[in-house]
């Protein structure tokens, strides 16, 4: 001991009757006591200190393990001790720190409960899921307890597709990196495994990396500009397919609008009609949708086709409804009036076509939906997209696409469904959304007629119009502007009608055709002045 301590803890009393002087010894105490078991061996660590707290350096202790012998322990300057020591077999036992005591300290003790084993290992391993091919990726591999502690000098052989890459020990953070090299197209698998050892149980971390080869897409040149009766021709190469054929997707504007597939020379050739582009400029994109893991798809440079907006209908189309009425009132009359000589019959009222007509007597035998989309005003083919929607899907919002992968049609209109489903969604561009419920059974031919998003605004206004009790616009004769009037004078807000009257001219009437935002404004819209009425008329 030192000189200090013998001073502050030697207290020698009076001779005793046989003589001999009393010692009164200071307090010992083992603090900041650390057990670690891995598998049989435990490490024990910790620091002597007097009744004071300060360190006793220099003194000798013992770590007692059941059924073994002591393994000696000296603190250093600071009073601190490491050692470590191996039990006999695995399980529960209690480890006991002794410190026998000195001239002028008494002994000291501490315990702990630990259990020895096998340690259960984790491996984790990292690396990149996507890389391009032939470049190199980096590898990396942690160790850890159970308890998420790092364990440093575990053996790892890391292997890619069953060769071994590298076999290292982790270091004292339980990490191990390396750099693999350049991989050939396609998936490949990514293994690390421990054998195990007689103090830890084996393991094994598996991945997967995909080597990528990057697509390009280019076009040939378009024509700047399209009648509103041609057809958008599209011509292009896909670049780095190496002899596959890959899926390729037409869009205007962002909409699909076509599709088809590139040749085992990367070229393709897309057709479409520019009445399913609309009118106006018209952006346009092809994307290369390689089905491949190993190819990477990509999007071509973006072009612009302006497509001339269709003539405005004619007086006589416009008038039609009208006239159609005026001779059934004329028939009516005729018909009360003596009959002088062989009666006239009126001419019949021209008839829409159905928006959905299901023929299952069609089915082909592969129990496939077989979906024909085609316009309601010209009957001519959409290349649009469809989904079918189960049970479990919620129907999607009013001119909303329902969420999920859509399938887009042929340019001439075609796709082929399959799966089972309840209900059928479909839309095109320039057209408004359509849901249909599927009948049973759902294989078959089915045609869905599709309405301009300029007959839905119309739609739209009409809907308004008679929620205020007033006849639909007569074309020809009324302006939106003017039927405003009566909604004002019947009571309908200032406000929401201008902003309405502005929106339906503005889609039906300007030179470039209304957008499915539009019609989406355009509902809010005639949705606020519906519901006006609607509470005016509630008790």
């Amino acid at each position: 001991m030192t000189a200090t301590f013998g001073a502050l803890c030697a207290l020698c009393a009076p001779g005793t009757a046989s003589g001999q002087a009393l010692v009164v010894k200071a307090r010992a105490t083992v603090t900041e006591l650390l057990v670690q078991a891995r598998g049989l061996t435990v490490s024990v660590e910790g620091n002597l200190r007097d009744n004071l707290g300060q360190p006793v350096p220099g003194e000798a202790l013992e770590v007692i393990l059941p059924g073994g012998a002591p393994v000696p322990a000296r603190t250093d300057t600071e009073g601190h001790f490491e050692v470590t020591a191996r039990a006999n077999s695995a399980g529960n036992a209690r480890l006991r720190v002794h410190f026998p005591g000195g001239a002028l300290l008494g002994a000291a003790e501490a315990a702990a409960d630990v259990t020895f084993g096998r340690t259960a290992v984790a491996l984790t391993l990292e690396a990149p899921e996507q890389v391009e091919v032939r470049k190199g990726f980096d590898v990396s591999v942690h160790a850890a307890d159970a308890h998420g502690a790092p364990l440093p000098g575990v053996p790892v052989a890391v292997s890619l597709d069953g060769h071994v890459l590298a076999t290292a020990r982790t270091d004292r953070r339980g990490g191990l990196q390396l750099e693999a090299g350049g991989l050939p197209r396609g998936a490949h698998a990514l293994r690390a495994d421990f054998t195990g050892d007689a103090d830890q149980v084996e393991a094994r971390a598996e991945g997967t990396v995909v080597a990528t080869s990057p697509l390009a897409v280019t076009l040939g040149e378009l024509v700047p500009k399209l009648p509103p009766d041609g057809t958008l021709e599209v011509q292009g190469h896909v670049i780095g397919a190496e002899g596959d054929s890959v899926p390729v997707l037409l869009t205007a504007n962002g909409q699909a609008v076509g599709g088809s597939s590139s040749n085992a020379e990367g070229d393709f050739r897309l057709a479409v009609p520019a009445d399913a582009l609309g009118a106006g400029r018209i952006k346009v994109r092809v994307m290369a949708n390689p089905t491949d893991p190993g190819l990477r798809g990509a999007a071509s440079a973006e072009k612009v086709v302006e497509v001339e907006a269709p003539p405005p209908p004619s007086l006589t189309w416009m008038l039609a409804p009208t006239a159609l009425a005026a001779l059934a009132a004329a028939g009516a009359i005729w018909r009360r009036r003596p009959t002088l000589g062989p009666q006239v019959t009126p001419p019949a009222r021209p008839t829409p076509p159905p928006p959905f007509v299901h023929r299952p007597s069609e089915a082909t035998g592969d129990g496939a939906l077989h979906l024909e989309i085609r316009s309601a005003q010209t009957g001519v083919p959409l290349a649009g997209v469809a989904r079918l929607l189960t049970a479990d899907d919620a129907t999607p919002a009013r001119f909303h696409a329902p969420t999920g992968a859509l399938e887009a049609a042929q340019p001439t209109g075609t796709l082929r469904l399959t799966g089972p489903a309840d209900r059928l969604w479909v839309s095109a561009p320039g057209y408004r959304p359509d849901v249909h419920r599927c009948l049973v059974p759902p294989g078959g031919h089915v045609v869905v007629h599709l309405q301009t998003l300029r007959v839905s605004a119309q739609a739209l206004h009409e809907e308004v119009l008679a929620a205020a009790g007033r006849p639909v616009l007569r074309f020809g004769r009324e302006t939106p502007a003017q039927a405003a009037v009566d909604l004002l004078a019947r009571g309908a807000p200032l406000p929401a009608v201008t902003d309405l009257t502005e929106a339906v001219e503005r889609a039906c009437f300007a030179a470039d055709a209304p957008t499915l935002d539009d019609l989406v404004a355009l509902d809010v819209l005639a949705a606020g002045v519906r519901a006006h009425f609607a509470r005016r008329r509630s008790p």
